[in-house]
């Protein structure tokens, strides 16, 4: 199985097919919207995808993992990014509220953490998957985003 087979709900209800991203870079992060960095970080996804790579692909996993630093509705998680980075509008790939962590681990993160480290997610926005076109996965740290 590769990362272009999988599929997830978006932020919306709508299912999204991996292989849609095909013959792209994809970044893939989990994130929430009231972490003390968030802006930063938010930010440092924009200026990559807007400025750097605009064809580097986004897909961000909102979780509640994390200190209940995340909304728990996906209506207040949209229009936070929304009003704040103009995700959607962006071209950013907002998935629904889930796990990335312990036994209701999404099928996207269970396949991403088999792929490369199968260590735990240690918080908010601290693990950057990066998938090359063919869907191969590496995994880095979140300084990553600036340094590419």
């Amino acid at each position: 199985m590769s990362f272009h087979d999988l599929s997830f709900i978006d932020i919306d209800g709508n299912k999204v097919s991996f292989d849609k991203f095909k013959g792209s870079v994809s970044v893939v992060i989990n994130v929430a919207s009231n972490w003390g960095y968030t802006k930063a970080r938010y930010g440092q996804l924009v200026q990559l995808h807007k400025e750097k790579y605009p064809d580097v692909e986004i897909i961000a996993f909102p979780s509640l993992q994390f200190g209940a630093q995340e909304f728990d509705n996906h209506a207040e998680i949209k229009n936070f990014a929304e009003t704040n980075f103009t995700f959607h509008k962006d071209g950013f790939n907002m998935m629904s509220l889930s796990d990335v962590n312990g036994d209701n681990t999404n099928e996207v993160y269970q396949w991403l953490k088999s792929k490369t480290n199968d260590k735990p997610i240690q918080w908010n926005f601290s693990t950057v998957f990066l998938v090359d076109p063919n869907g191969t996965s590496h995994v880095y740290p979140p300084i990553y985003i600036l340094l590419i």
